[in-house]
């Protein structure tokens, strides 16, 4: 009997399509998107974002913020998080909590696994709960 788990026997190319939270694929140094999920595209509100980079689909004002915690997911094998505000278009701003790990492929590629959750409305309620219980 074999000690491979069934987790371990899924192809990670359905799990990746599956995830609710948007999923990217970087390349390790470049940072260009090799991969996105059917939740990234529907985020970004684009179907046309492989090739870019993680800064194209970002706020300028936070590439400091984002490289930091990218060199920082390029340092270890588990996941980095860290919260982001993010300018999904012109007029729509999210608060994102970002997941960063370094992924090895199948052929020993290294890339950056990106996991992005919008939080924005969770930190408004939370801000609108202080809000109240101060109040009271």
């Amino acid at each position: 009997m074999s000690n491979t788990k069934p987790s371990q026997l899924a192809a990670y190319s359905d799990l990746f399509d599956r995830l609710l939270d948007s999923s990217l694929l970087l390349e390790f140094e470049t940072l260009k998107i090799i991969d996105a999920n059917p939740a990234a595209e529907r985020l970004f509100q684009t179907t046309a974002i492989l090739q870019k980079t993680l800064l194209d689909l970002s706020d300028p004002t936070q590439k400091d913020l984002i490289l930091k915690n990218i060199r920082m997911s390029k340092r270890r094998y588990y996941p980095h998080q860290f919260e982001c505000p993010w300018k999904i278009s012109e007029t729509n701003a999210k608060l994102m909590q970002i997941s960063a790990c370094i992924l090895k492929l199948s052929n020993n590629t290294e890339v950056i696994q990106i996991i992005a959750k919008d939080i924005t409305a969770e930190r408004e309620l939370e801000q609108k709960s202080k809000a109240y219980l101060d109040f009271l």
